[in-house]
């Protein structure tokens, strides 16, 4: 009789002291974590349209896509392109750009450019080779999207994907595009 005692009071103690409501006086209940949305760090896929600086102040006008890779891509391929002869996306990744508005957002002073291709201005040793994440200048990259290069690359036919922090972009990776 006193091991039943003994298990029941224990039970209820247990109980008790793993129960949802009891909290001791001396801590204190976890807070939500509140972030503020405009100093997080996101990732946005868009296609620059233009660059322009005022003031010293370099902004982009770009037109945000959505960048499917892997079963991500198949997935939404397959939803959207009825052949059934081709039932995945040929290279690997797929484009969704139902939405053309274009955005402006600002450089931050310090942003990096990381370029895969583009024309290093025809000259003969140099041309559009591919150089995975080659690092340029903000006025190179200016200038590039300025030029309409129509017998080479257009860099404006390539997805970019950027990171933004604080409301402004701190790096551009262009993706290559086969």
């Amino acid at each position: 009789m006193r091991k039943i005692a003994v298990s029941v009071a224990l039970i209820a103690t247990l109980i008790y002291l793993t129960s949802s409501t009891h909290v001791p006086s001396h801590e204190v209940k976890a807070q939500p974590v509140v972030s503020n949305p405009v100093d997080a760090v996101k990732q946005q896929t868009a296609y620059v349209e233009r660059m322009d600086k005022h003031d010293g102040q370099w902004t982009l006008a770009i037109d945000p896509i959505d960048w499917y890779e892997g079963d991500a891509a198949t997935k939404i391929f397959r939803e959207r392109e009825p052949d059934p002869e081709v039932t995945e996306p040929p290279d690997g990744y797929y484009i969704v750009n139902d939405d053309r508005t274009q955005q402006t957002i600002t450089l931050a002073d310090d942003a990096t450019v990381l370029m895969q291709i583009y024309d290093h201005g025809n000259t003969a040793d140099e041309g559009a080779t591919i150089v995975p994440n080659e690092p340029i200048t903000i006025e190179k990259y200016a200038e590039l999207v300025g030029s309409n290069n129509e017998d080479g690359i257009n860099i404006k036919d390539f997805p970019y994907h950027l990171t933004i922090e604080n409301g402004k972009v701190v790096k551009i990776v262009q993706q290559y595009v086969p």
